[in-house]
């Protein structure tokens, strides 16, 4: 058995120097070519993550003119607001005056008409009363 034994571990080791001396080459050759695909894949996916972080750089960059435009407009258009709103008071105030200038000059119309019918009346009055003066 023990010779048995014995030529099995040295066709055993045969094998071993065989696979490895065809082997070896094509095995290594593979693994520098896969290690090599690798590499070149890594570098490709590192210009690329490179190029998508400028990208987004970028975005944000545009981004945030956007926000400070945004906010510029927004300030712009509160200030036009304010503005609009201002003159409409002015013009709310020009027209409560106007308004009330023509209340009064009609109020004061009115009463001079009233002081003029009831001056009138009274003087009827004191004209009819007047000894000698007609009776209708």
């Amino acid at each position: 058995m023990e010779v048995d034994s014995l030529v099995t571990w040295v066709n055993f080791l045969i094998v071993v120097l065989i696979v490895a001396k065809f082997a070896a080459k094509p095995v290594m050759d593979l693994l520098k070519n896969r290690k090599k695909d690798k590499f070149s894949e890594l570098s490709r996916l590192e210009a690329e993550k490179e190029k998508v972080s400028d990208e987004i750089g970028k975005t944000l960059k545009i981004i945030n003119e956007k926000k400070n435009l945004l906010s510029d407009t927004e300030k712009n258009i509160i200030k036009q607001g304010e503005s609009i709103k201002a003159g409409i008071i002015k013009e709310a105030g020009i027209q409560s005056e106007l308004i009330l200038a023509k209340a009064k000059q009609e109020a004061e119309k009115e009463l001079e008409q009233a002081t003029e019918k009831l001056r009138n009346e009274a003087m009827k009055e004191v004209l009819d009363k007047l000894p000698g003066a007609k009776q209708d």
